[in-house]
């Protein structure tokens, strides 16, 4: 489903994303925060590499609920601003949002036509 020219940047984030986790592991930083029952069952879950974003924040914020210091993800209006700034770029004169990449791609024919 991802087209194949998203590739290299996508392993590009993941390495990235895996450096700055393990840059707060090594430092002994908050993880990131899971669903209470997973945590109670799982303890230590949250400060896996598997649970960390693929998108982690560059800055680490203080959790209003756990009072503990943690990196979380980029928040959607990053997303949003970058995207108004890509459409006129690529030509674009409608108006776009992240919700309406959504539409598309739930729309959107699938490859081999099933």
């Amino acid at each position: 489903m991802l087209a194949h020219s998203l590739a290299r940047a996508l392993r590009l984030q993941i390495l990235a994303a895996r450096a700055q986790w393990e840059a707060d592991h090594q430092a002994q930083r908050g993880g990131v925060e899971t669903p209470h029952a997973l945590e109670k069952k799982y303890p230590q879950v949250g400060n896996t590499w598997g649970w960390f974003w693929m998108f982690p924040s560059p800055t680490r914020s203080i959790d209003p609920r756990s009072g503990v210091e943690r990196r979380h993800h980029l928040f959607e209006e990053r997303l949003q601003r970058a995207l108004k700034k890509a459409v006129p770029l690529a030509g674009i004169h409608k108006p776009v949002s992240v919700h309406t990449l959504r539409h598309s791609f739930a729309h959107a024919p699938v490859a081999g036509g099933h």
